[in-house]
């Protein structure tokens, strides 16, 4: 659909995904024009039938009616005129037609339209008294006899007045047959061919926002593909997604949802060419083909000027545009691609799902190298998922240790994954595609009850650090949670200690520090994990207590050797010590970074000189040993 064709919008939610076409006005106006036609010739043809049947019966019963009356009447008449008894009781031949009395011919005007006559048995007539006018074709007669059946009386009628006045019901039927059929099919058959022009037209676009929608979309592709064959100009198709619509439909209900769709829609149509084809497909998805490129490299800017529609200086602003973003994919057709529709639509959803991927809020070309990619991080996400059905995930348990007497002083438990066909996966790897579908939040359950069953049956009395992804720490269920998990494995709630990151402090608000009061309150220990790492601020710092923060490696491996490093750690262990917070560096590889922690006041650790990350069963060994040791170092 050009951007200068569009139907004027209307209430609605979701887009089609695609709509079987309706059937062609002109077919359906044949039919009905086929239906209406044979009613109409029905209609006139059984009111003449109707008439004349009513008419013929009524002449009828009246023949039959006078019948019955002169056949007694003759029979008196017959007692008392020899003439005629002799001529029906009589062998001779009748040599002359004998006349009736009037009271039984009665007056000329019950004997018009009438034949009398009176017969002998062998059908000679005796009697015979004319109408008053002559009966004219068609004629209906009935025969009574009478004396015993001495004699047989017969009366005629026509039927030609009948047959007159039926044609005129039959030509007043025939123009009723007519107005019936223009009313019924002209003056009709025009609203129902509009009606059904437009609902072709909303099973090929979508109601809220008047562009195509899937079917219309890819109709119009295939038709650039077919054109490309003599062209052989490039096209291009771009996946366009609201970034954050659904916070506005959360927030401000679905009605300004709609009205920021029509907006987004217009707005789209006005910063694409004449010529460019924009479809809704779904939702806050909208797609458009552009045709008009001189070459592939064009594709890009348009998708830049596409990005820039959302943009907060725009006259007029688009609503809650302060809020807003788009995510392009962008897919460039060559003449000699042998694309089809769907590897089309397929390549543009992959370039959109690896923009939104890489932080949202901008646009990505599709390659094969991104398809690669893409498909592999699907296939991630697909095996996470048996993961979590399946229970692949195992926990590593590595020991924390007071750096001046290298004693056990607690663990922390990481997650590990031995991955089907693949071997064991970083964490680095699946967390963030985990975290990004929501299957964390599975993860995280799990291993919080792993962690706390661990650490239960574990000798001592030292404590457990768990990591708690951002999403998890949000849900409604997460104290609950914790509260079930120490409560099935009968951990101490001092022993569980959990760690957040700085930028779910910071991004939260009032929220997340109640989830840390009754976190603080249960007796269950907070740490502040990878401090220092790009979110520091202390405002959140002084508005809770935590338990301990986490010196991130990146610091703690340069602590000896770079003194920007060097500056950073002595600037935390500062500030722990002012706010009278505990310390526990992570990372540690070597005797010179324990030794410059330890000056520097900081004198909790872990890391690779003390112990990898180990089975539980070896963790509860190390704790057995005469000296609680992690490693001789």
């Amino acid at each position: 659909m050009s951007r200068h064709h569009a139907a004027s919008p209307e209430r609605g939610n979701p887009a089609p995904q695609g709509s079987t076409p309706v059937a062609s006005p002109n077919i359906v106006g044949r039919t009905v024009s086929v239906l209406v036609g044979a009613t109409a010739l029905i209609v006139a043809a059984i009111l003449p039938w109707a008439y004349y049947s009513a008419a013929e019966w009524r002449l009828r019963g009246e023949i039959e009616a006078e019948l019955k009356l002169h056949a007694q009447e003759a029979g008196i008449a017959v007692g008392q005129n020899p003439d005629l008894w002799n001529a029906l009781a009589g062998t001779e031949p009748v040599t002359r037609l004998i006349h009736l009395p009037n009271q039984v011919r009665g007056d000329a005007k019950n004997q018009t339209g009438f034949r009398l006559r009176i017969l002998r048995p062998d059908g000679t007539p005796v009697v015979d008294e004319p109408s008053v006018q002559p009966l004219l074709w068609p004629v209906i007669t009935a025969k009574a006899g009478f004396l015993r059946d001495l004699g047989v009386m017969e009366i005629s009628g026509t039927l030609r007045p009948v047959l007159l006045e039926t044609l005129k019901v039959a030509l007043g039927s025939a123009f009723l047959a007519l107005l019936l059929f223009y009313l019924v099919r002209e003056l009709p058959i025009r609203l129902l061919n509009r009606a059904m022009a437009r609902a072709n037209f909303l099973a090929r676009h979508d109601v809220l926002t008047g562009l195509g929608n899937r079917a219309l979309f890819i109709e119009q592709l295939e038709i650039v593909l077919g054109s490309q064959r003599t062209s052989q100009r490039p096209a291009a198709v771009f996946f366009v997604d609201i970034d954050h619509f659904k916070a506005v439909n959360d927030t401000h209900g679905h009605t300004a949802g709609d009205c920021l769709l029509r907006a987004f829609a217009d707005r789209l149509k006005g910063a694409v060419r004449a010529g460019d084809t924009v479809a809704r497909l779904g939702g806050d998805e909208f797609a458009v083909i552009s045709t008009q490129l001189g070459d592939p490299g064009e594709a890009m800017p348009i998708a830049q000027r596409l990005l820039a529609i959302t943009a907060t200086e725009t006259d007029p602003p688009l609503p809650y545009a302060e809020r807003l973003g788009i995510s392009i994919g962008v897919c460039v057709i060559k003449a000699d691609s042998g694309l089809t529709p769907a590897a089309i639509l397929k390549n543009a959803d992959v370039a959109l799902y690896q923009a939104k991927a890489t932080g949202r809020g901008r646009a990505c070309l599709f390659s094969a190298e991104l398809d690669g990619q893409i498909r592999a991080r699907r296939s991630l996400e697909e095996d996470l998922q048996t993961a979590v059905r399946e229970g692949q995930f195992k926990l590593a348990f590595q020991p924390q240790v007071d750096l001046r007497t290298r004693r056990i002083i607690g663990a922390e438990a990481l997650l590990r994954w031995d991955r089907p066909g693949h071997g064991s996966v970083s964490p680095a790897e699946f967390v963030p595609v985990a975290e990004s579908t929501g299957i964390i939040c599975d993860i995280d359950r799990w291993a919080l009850e792993e962690a706390c069953r661990v650490a239960a049956q574990l000798p001592g009395d030292i404590s457990i650090a768990v990591n708690v992804s951002p999403m998890q720490f949000r849900r409604d269920d997460f104290v609950p949670g914790v509260i079930a998990a120490l409560y099935r494995s009968g951990l101490p709630a001092h022993r569980l200690e959990l760690e957040i990151t700085e930028g779910m402090m910071l991004k939260d608000g009032p929220e997340t520090f109640a989830t840390l009061d009754l976190l603080n309150e249960m007796g269950v220990r907070v740490a502040v994990d990878d401090f220092g790492v790009g979110y520091s601020s202390l405002g959140y710092l002084s508005r809770f207590e935590f338990d301990r923060i986490k010196i991130d490696r990146m610091f703690v491996m340069k602590v000896d050797s770079d003194p920007s490093a060097l500056a950073v750690v002595k600037a935390v262990i500062g500030l722990s010590q002012a706010l009278g917070f505990k310390l526990i560096a992570e990372g540690i590889e070597t005797h010179a970074q324990a030794a410059t922690l330890i000056r520097l006041g900081c004198v909790e650790g872990q890391g690779f000189l003390y112990g990898r990350p180990m089975p539980a069963a070896d963790l509860a060994d190390l704790l057995a040993s005469p000296f609680s040791r992690a490693v001789s170092v």
